[in-house]
């Protein structure tokens, strides 16, 4: 009995907190929309966004290309870009799931984007 709580112990431990993969999924592909940022998520801006399996991702604002990497974990998309800090989004899908808005933690930055 002891040995089966400790293998319980030791799965769970090793699974980590990691979001199902079905919502990995979603995110694969490309979205356009748009990118609001500054005091309020008042400034937007057209952005378009892909998001790749191999867990990449390429970006294009007006005069800026961003890409890196992208990865779900404890139920938020973390986002890094080479030299820069990751930054964190809570988000959620509707209309199918054709719909994505990432919100930035602290809420900076929202992206209300189309799936393409």
């Amino acid at each position: 009995m002891i040995i089966g709580i400790v293998m319980l112990l030791v799965c769970v431990g090793l699974s980590g907190c990691t979001a199902p993969a079905g919502d990995k999924d979603k995110f694969i592909g490309s979205w356009s929309g748009t990118y609001s940022y500054g005091v309020n998520v008042s400034r937007k801006v057209p952005v378009n966004i892909t998001f790749f399996s191999d867990g990449t991702y390429g970006a294009r604002l007006p005069m800026i290309t961003d890409k890196g990497r992208w990865d779900i974990k404890d139920g938020k998309l973390e986002k890094t870009t080479d030299g820069n800090p990751t930054v964190v989004y809570s988000y959620s899908f509707s209309k199918n799931d054709t719909m994505l808005l990432l919100t930035s933690i602290p809420p900076n930055e929202q992206w209300n984007l189309t799936k393409q």
